[in-house]
């Protein structure tokens, strides 16, 4: 089997840890299979053509226009990349599918980003980032519509490709998985101190977007009791992706007088981020939306006691090894915080299930499962995409 792996869309985040733990486990779950690597020159540097797999670096570039530069290559240059290769199945988990003209090649199509189909998330953005969201979510639709094979990260995902029109059968349920990595021990490097972090803490790890709710997250924190809110800091880690919603985050930080009990960290390493995790008092976790959460499982893997929101797909993955709040409320999310602040024996439970309940996920099931459906939809090819 030759599968066309576009990972074009992979320079951050999640995408590039699914990409990794893909590439890694790929030739021991596919015996006799081949992989046509396409990909952003600048990152998964690592990778390179063995005779079971060929890497094809395309110089895509950073700026406003990345967008534009990657959908041309995609419908202009990669069809006359996957027939020269011959491929058997192309596959992203990108959710995007190119217009393949005239090509015959069935196709798997990852779904990773829910945040267009979210009323709540909608509600926050400003005006430019709903144009983004309503042309995504017709992108998203599309390409669900013309593969053959639909990958959904979560059954939140699943349901609403379902509501969406998609075929329920062509649509398969595969969460991402979480390194063990994660709940391995650490030697302390001191940086926290470094960093101005000196009381226990809260912590939250997430870029930069509305939908990940800081604000709420800072407003819950400052409304918890004086005495709890002076011996406890939040740390929030997250790289500014939104300049906007960065600012508006740092100056509501600085209006509410928290400029030294709210550390913002713009983005760690794995390894510091290991310690944050497992140094952290109480994780919290009040994003809007989320697809297949890693941030939440990381924590989770580490131990952390978890605070979370209600919201699907949250409770889907984190079980009964979580506290849930409402994330749109204040003041539900100031209590839960301050009640388990308060509760020690309720904080360590929480971090052992948390654990225990992260292990679930793994990324070689998670390869395991897109290689078979892979081979599935080959053995049935046939129907024209694009």
């Amino acid at each position: 089997m030759k599968v066309f792996l576009n990972l074009l869309a992979a320079t951050a985040g999640g995408q590039l840890s699914r990409a990794r733990a893909f590439l890694d486990r790929f030739d021991d779950c596919a015996h006799n299979s081949q992989l046509i690597i396409i990909k952003e020159k600048s990152v998964l540097t690592e990778y390179v053509s063995t005779d079971r797999r060929l890497v094809i670096d395309v110089a895509i570039g950073l700026g406003w226009m990345k967008a534009l530069r990657r959908t041309w290559w995609e419908n202009v240059v990669m069809p006359e990349v996957i027939r020269r290769h011959k491929a058997d199945v192309y596959l992203t988990f990108s959710h995007y599918l190119p217009q393949l003209r005239n090509i015959v090649v069935p196709s798997v199509v990852g779904v990773s980003n829910l945040a267009p189909f979210s009323t709540e998330a909608w509600v926050e953005e400003f005006f430019l980032a709903k144009i983004k969201m309503a042309v995504l979510r017709k992108t998203i639709i599309s390409s669900a519509r013309r593969a053959t094979c639909v990958l959904a990260l979560s059954e939140t995902c699943r349901d609403i490709l379902i509501q969406q029109g998609i075929p329920t059968e062509k649509i398969v349920v595969t969460p991402n998985g979480v390194d063990a990595y994660w709940g391995g021990a650490f030697q302390s490097t001191g940086f926290l101190t470094a960093l101005g972090v000196t009381r226990p803490f809260l912590l939250y790890v997430s870029h930069f977007y509305r939908y990940k709710n800081h604000v709420r997250l800072i407003e819950a924190y400052a409304r918890l009791p004086t005495d709890l809110r002076l011996s406890h800091q939040l740390v929030l880690v997250g790289k500014p992706y939104s300049k906007a919603c960065y600012e508006e985050t740092r100056m509501l930080i600085e209006r509410l007088g928290l400029s030294s009990d709210v550390i913002l960290i713009p983005g760690e390493g794995r390894g510091r981020l290991r310690e944050l995790y497992q140094s952290a008092k109480l994780f919290v976790f009040p994003s809007l939306i989320e697809n297949s959460p890693n941030i939440l499982l990381e924590a989770m893997m580490a131990g952390s006691p978890v605070a979370t929101s209600s919201l699907r797909p949250m409770p889907e993955f984190s079980g009964d090894a979580a506290e849930y709040f409402d994330a749109l409320d204040i003041y539900d999310m100031s209590k839960k915080m301050e009640n388990l602040l308060c509760d020690t024996s309720r904080l360590t439970d929480l971090g052992k299930r948390a654990h225990i309940r992260a292990c679930r996920f793994t990324w070689d099931d998670f390869v395991f499962r897109v290689v078979r459906h892979l081979e599935m939809v080959k053995e049935n090819r046939g129907n024209k995409v694009g």
